[in-house]
């Protein structure tokens, strides 16, 4: 099935056909189906992809998911070639003017990893495309890890065949395969999320010393510096704020969450020399962005704020225009350019 899927997405492609559905795309959208026919309406506003990446490596990295810099040079030709990348804040401007370029995307990274600068930096250099980093700032201009890359670098290091009950689970994990064990990555992460970040760090020290790895620095600096960060934001690129220490800010208490908010954006501020209008929110699900969280964002100064929730934004509903403080973003791990190409122009329709 998945190659038939391919070999049509290509056809489609190289057909020229997914010009026209984009066109159409532009121009419709799905409505509420009535006995069971899907219908569609005239397209009320047009809408904006963002597109959503972390790392990019030249080669899988051993430790922490990133995504190879052949696939994401190919993707990146494809947008350069059949979409309109804007900047993000062009992007979300155009949004509440109601002025939107037809197939407009933008290009986000979360974190502020090294690699950023080292590999997606000159692919969108030579393709003369920008992006924006949502950066972490207790973590630029230094070596110690984020507390998840702590907690993906333990299973990917670890000898161990089996982890017992952990958290909330009572089952036992087995570590023998890389499914296996990324599955029972995935669930004490998931886990981990659930608590303050006091205890949370309390028990990926236990979950460390389980699976018998060396809690240390990584060989290589993982994130950038801010003299790193000058030099990009001279090249054209947006910055944006991501809190200090990456916490789901839905677990802490009023006073650390807003102190998150507002520590981030002064060190982005104070070191740009500019405002820092629009955040990211760690994790970026519905239960992370609550209305108090929303509240404290925009008490904090933010224009913006986007989520992990995949969608097109603007997403309208019968209220109005989606929400400035969730706007959605999507994330698309495929490295084959006409099924990329394929995807995005359905996802543009949905959206």
């Amino acid at each position: 099935m998945k190659r038939l899927v391919r070999l049509a997405a290509r056809a489609a492609s190289r057909s020229g056909l997914l010009g026209p559905l984009r066109a159409l795309a532009n121009r419709f959208e799905p409505r509420p189906s009535v006995l069971g026919f899907p219908l569609v309406r005239r397209r009320r506003s047009r809408n904006v992809q963002i597109l959503l990446f972390h790392r990019v490596r030249p080669e899988p990295d051993p430790y922490l998911p990133a995504m190879p810099v052949e696939p994401f040079a190919r993707q990146m030709e494809c947008l350069r070639r059949r979409f309109r990348v804007c900047s993000l804040e062009e992007a979300l401007e155009g949004v509440e003017r109601g002025d939107v370029p037809e197939n407009a995307v933008v290009l986000t990274f979360d974190d502020g990893y090294r690699d950023n600068l080292d590999h997606a930096f000159p692919i969108l250099s030579a393709l003369d495309l920008k992006a924006t980093i949502f950066l972490s700032t207790g973590a630029i201009s230094g070596r110690s890890m984020l507390w998840h890359d702590r907690v993906f670098r333990a299973f990917a290091l670890t000898r161990e065949r089996t982890l017992g009950p952990f958290g909330e689970a009572a089952a036992q994990y087995v570590l023998g395969g890389a499914a296996a064990r990324e599955s029972a990555r995935d669930s004490v992460l998931a886990y981990l999320k659930t608590l303050h970040p006091l205890e949370r760090d309390i028990r990926i020290d236990e979950l460390v010393e389980r699976l018998a790895v060396a809690d240390e620095e990584p060989a290589e600096r993982l994130m950038l510096t801010w003299d790193e960060v000058s030099r990009m934001r001279h090249a054209g690129w947006g910055f944006g704020a991501h809190t200090v220490t990456h916490p789901v800010l839905s677990r802490l208490s009023r006073e650390e969450a807003l102190r998150e908010l507002v520590e981030s954006r002064r060190a982005i501020e104070e070191r740009l020399g500019e405002p820092c209008r629009v955040f990211a929110y760690p994790n970026g699900r519905p239960a992370d962005y609550t209305p108090a969280v929303k509240s404290l964002v925009r008490e904090a100064g933010y224009r913006w704020a986007l989520t992990t929730v995949f969608g097109a934004y603007p997403v309208r509903s019968a209220s109005g225009p989606g929400d400035p403080l969730e706007i959605p973003r999507m994330g698309i791990g495929e490295g084959d350019p006409d099924l990329y190409l394929a995807k995005l122009t359905l996802y543009k329709f949905l959206g």
